[in-house]
């Protein structure tokens, strides 16, 4: 869903990943197993902020917390920094802003 060609496809499927990881480590793993996280990286450079609200937020989660450094690594050798930092430039959207 997160390759969906309908924007609001993609951006509802990466805002219940958000939901879904909320808190639960195994849920956070198993979503950077299936390669969810390079897939959330990838809407960073869409071209709807709804899509990017989304991807910030699932991606914020599935970082978030001391038992999810593999995330955090997983985020960084995709790309996922210099993606925030090229959304981060672009962006009025202050919701994202904050996300990132």
């Amino acid at each position: 869903m997160l390759q969906h060609q309908f924007p609001s496809v993609q951006s509802n499927a990466a805002a219940y990943l958000q939901h879904l990881c909320f808190g639960d480590n195994k849920i956070k793993a198993e979503i950077r197993r299936q390669g969810g996280i390079q897939l959330l990286v990838d809407l960073l450079d869409h071209r709807m902020t709804e899509v990017h609200r989304s991807a910030c937020g699932a991606l914020r989660n599935l970082v978030y917390g001391k038992a999810n450094d593999d995330n955090k690594i997983a985020l960084k050798n995709c790309g996922g920094i210099p993606a925030l930092v090229r959304l981060l430039r672009k962006t009025t959207d202050l919701e994202i802003r904050e996300l990132v």
